[in-house]
C-alpha cells in the first residue's frame, strides 16, 4: 500500500482520488508518520436472492411468542386504522 501525507491529499485531492477510483490503487495517509486513514476503492459486490435466503436461515427464530406478537401486530393496525371523530 502506498503512503502519502494528509497535506499532499489535502493539497489536491482530486488527483488522489483519481488514483484510488481510477487505478483501483490504495493509499495510506500519514499525518507525521502516521497512519490515519486509508483511502481504497470498494469492494465490487453483488447480492443474490441465495445471499438473502442465506441470511434470514441464519437468524434466530421468534419461538413461541410468534403467534402472540403476530396478534398484537393486528391489534394495532386494526387501532391505528379506526377514525377518530373529530371534535365539535
Amino acid at each position: 500500500m502506498n503512503r502519502i501525507s494528509v497535506a499532499e491529499a489535502a493539497h489536491d485531492f482530486p488527483k488522489i482520488l483519481r488514483r484510488v477510483t481510477g487505478h483501483g490503487e490504495s493509499l495510506a495517509l500519514e499525518d507525521e508518520r502516521r497512519v490515519v486513514a486509508w483511502l481504497t476503492p470498494p469492494e465490487d459486490r453483488e447480492y443474490t436472492v441465495a445471499d438473502l435466503e442465506r441470511l434470514f436461515a441464519s437468524l434466530p427464530a421468534l419461538g413461541e411468542d410468534a403467534d402472540a406478537f403476530a396478534c398484537d401486530v393486528e391489534l394495532a393496525n386494526a387501532l391505528l386504522a379506526t377514525e377518530v371523530p373529530r371534535w365539535e
